[in-house]
C-alpha cells in the first residue's frame, strides 16, 4: 500500500482492523489459520499505524512551518513599513547632497555656489578691467527634530561667514533663529545672491547691513497671506554685511517686518503673486568709526567703486532707525520689485553734531522670453540646455532704476568737522539693463550694463559705466 493511499485510509478503519484481529477466536478464522499468520497480520497493522503516525507528524511539522513563515513574512512587511529610525537615505540632485533618516527626524544638506565675474569699464578711469571670484560658498544646513541649523562660509578672497545660526521650529509656521542672520530691512537681502536680478544689489541696498548678529522670529499666518518678523540684534552699521562680531555699543537694535500677500490663496487671480509690506528698526548707538571692517561706513556702485564714505573719527551717538516700505509682484513670466529705504543716525565730528538721514530707492522689472514662470525665487528652465536634444534653457531680460541721496549735512563744515570724505558725492543715480541665460536649474550666465551718474554736493565725479559678466553654478 502506497503512502498516498494511506493518507486516504481512515484512522478508524485501521483501529477497527487491529481490534478485530485480537478479538476473533482462532477457531472462527478457520483450520488453516495458524498462530503465526495471526501474529503476522498484527505486525502489518502495527506497521501501517507507524506509517500513518509518521505522515501525521510530517503534516503537523509542515503546518507549523507554514505558520512560522507567515509570521516571518508579516514581521518583514512591518519592518519595511516602519523602517529603523537610524537608517539613512542619501540623495544627490539639483539641490545638492542630502542625507535624511527614514523617519525624517534628522537631515543634512550640502550645497555649493561659485560666481565667477568679470568687470569691464569702457572708460578705464572708472576702474580696472578684471576677472575675479565674487563668491565661493559652501553651505551646510539641516535639522534634528525641531532644531535647525545652518553655516555658510564664503571662500572668495578673505574667508568670511555669510550665515551661521541655530534655531527651532516652533510649529504653526513660526521659526526662532539665533546667530548671524539676514537683516529684516532690505527686500533685496531676502533674495539669495544666486537669484537676484542683477549681479550686484542696488544703490539703496547700501543702507542695510545685509546680515545682523542676534535673534530673529519669523513666520506666516492666515494661509501665507501674512508674513511677519521680529528681531533683536547687535546692530550692524549701514553697508556692513561682513559684520560677525560683538555689539558696537551697550544697546540692541529692535526690528520688525510685516508683509501681506492678500491673494495668495487665489491662484487664478493675476495678483496672486503680489506682496507688499514694511520693515523698520530702532535703537540707540554709541560708537566711533575707526576704519576697521565693522566700524566703517562706505557706499558702493554696481562697479563696486566707493562713491561716498564717512570720515574715521566720526562719533555715532544717539537714536538710529531704518524705514523700509517694499513691494514685489510676479505674474506669469513678468516680475517687478521695488523698495525705499531711509536710514537715520546722529553723527558728530570736531564737536559739531548732525541728525543724518540718508535715503535710497530702486525699481526693477524682468521678463522671461521663453515663457517660464518668473518668481521671487528665480527662474527654472523648462527645457535645460542640451544642444544634441534641442534644449536651450531659459532667457530672461530686465531693467533697473536705482538711486541714493545722502543728507546734505554730511558735506557741511570745515576740514575738522566735515563728515564725508573729500572724494565723496552726495547723490548717485543709476539705470541698467540685464540679460540672463538660465542654461539649467544649476547653471546660468548673466550680462549687465549699468550707468551711474553723480551729482549734488561733494566731489565732481565722472559717470561710471560698467559691464558685468557672471558665470554661476549653484548646486
Amino acid at each position: 500500500m502506497t503512502e498516498h493511499k494511506l493518507r486516504l485510509l481512515p484512522k478508524a478503519a485501521i483501529a477497527a482492523a487491529a481490534i478485530l484481529s485480537m478479538a476473533i477466536p482462532q477457531t472462527m478464522l478457520g483450520a488453516d489459520t495458524s498462530a503465526e499468520e495471526i501474529q503476522l497480520l498484527r505486525e502489518q497493522i502495527a506497521l501501517l499505524q507507524q506509517r500513518l503516525d509518521a505522515i501525521e507528524a510530517r503534516e503537523t511539522a509542515a503546518a507549523e512551518k507554514a505558520e512560522t513563515d507567515k509570521g516571518l513574512a508579516a514581521t518583514s512587511a512591518a519592518t519595511k513599513a516602519e523602517p529603523a529610525p537610524d537608517s539613512v537615505k542619501v540623495s544627490l540632485g539639483s539641490k545638492g547632497l542630502a542625507l535624511t533618516t527614514q523617519d525624517k527626524q534628522y537631515s543634512m544638506n550640502i550645497t555649493a555656489r561659485i560666481q565667477a565675474d568679470a568687470h569691464f569699464f569702457p572708460d578705464t578711469d572708472n576702474g580696472k578691467n578684471e576677472f575675479y571670484f565674487r563668491r565661493a560658498i559652501v553651505t551646510f544646513k539641516g535639522n534634528a527634530g525641531r532644531a535647525r541649523w545652518m553655516v555658510s562660509p564664503n571662500f572668495a578672497g578673505s574667508t568670511i561667514i555669510e550665515d551661521a545660526w541655530v534655531g527651532m521650529d516652533l510649529g504653526g509656521g513660526a521659526f526662532l533663529n539665533v546667530g548671524k542672520l539676514t537683516s529684516l530691512e532690505g527686500l533685496e537681502n531676502y533674495r539669495s545672491n544666486a537669484k537676484i536680478l542683477f549681479s550686484e544689489r542696488s544703490l539703496a541696498n547700501n543702507l542695510t547691513p545685509g546680515r545682523e548678529v542676534g535673534m530673529k522670529l519669523e513666520g506666516k499666518l492666515n494661509g501665507n497671506q501674512i508674513g511677519y518678523g521680529l528681531s533683536i540684534t547687535n546692530g550692524a552699521l549701514d553697508s556692513n554685511g561682513a559684520n560677525n562680531n560683538a555689539n558696537l555699543s551697550d544697546d540692541f537694535l529692535f526690528s520688525g517686518l510685516l508683509r501681506f500677500t492678500p491673494f495668495a490663496n487665489d491662484k487664478e487671480s493675476m495678483f496672486s503673486g503680489l506682496t507688499f509690506g514694511l520693515a523698520a528698526s530702532y535703537g540707540d548707538e554709541d560708537t566711533s568709526l575707526t576704519g576697521a571692517t565693522d566700524r566703517a561706513i562706505s557706499f558702493k556702485t554696481a562697479g563696486r567703486n566707493t562713491f561716498l564714505s564717512i570720515q574715521t573719527g566720526t562719533l555715532i551717538d544717539g537714536d538710529r532707525y531704518r524705514i523700509n516700505p517694499q513691494l514685489f509682484w510676479y505674474q506669469g513670466s513678468f516680475g517687478l520689485l521695488s523698495e525705499y529705504i531711509a536710514s537715520g543716525l546722529e553723527m558728530s565730528r570736531g564737536g559739531v553734531g548732525h541728525k543724518i538721514r540718508n535715503q535710497g530707492w530702486t525699481i526693477e522689472a524682468s521678463y522671461v522670453l521663453t515663457g517660464e514662470k518668473n518668481s521671487f525665487g528665480g527662474v527654472t528652465p523648462a527645457q535645460p540646455f542640451d544642444f544634441g536634444k534641442g534644449g536651450w534653457g531659459a532667457f530672461e531680460v530686465g531693467m533697473r532704476y536705482n538711486a541714493f541721496e545722502a543728507d546734505k549735512d554730511l558735506f557741511t563744515g570745515d576740514s575738522t568737522t566735515l563728515l564725508a570724505t573729500s572724494s565723496s558725492a552726495q547723490k548717485a543715480e543709476a539705470i541698467g539693463a540685464m540679460f540672463k541665460w538660465h542654461l539649467t536649474q544649476n547653471l546660468l550666465w548673466g550680462l549687465n550694463y549699468e550707468v551711474t551718474q553723480f551729482s549734488g554736493l561733494g566731489a565732481d565725479k565722472d559717470d561710471e559705466q560698467v559691464i558685468t559678466s557672471r558665470m554661476q553654478i549653484n548646486f
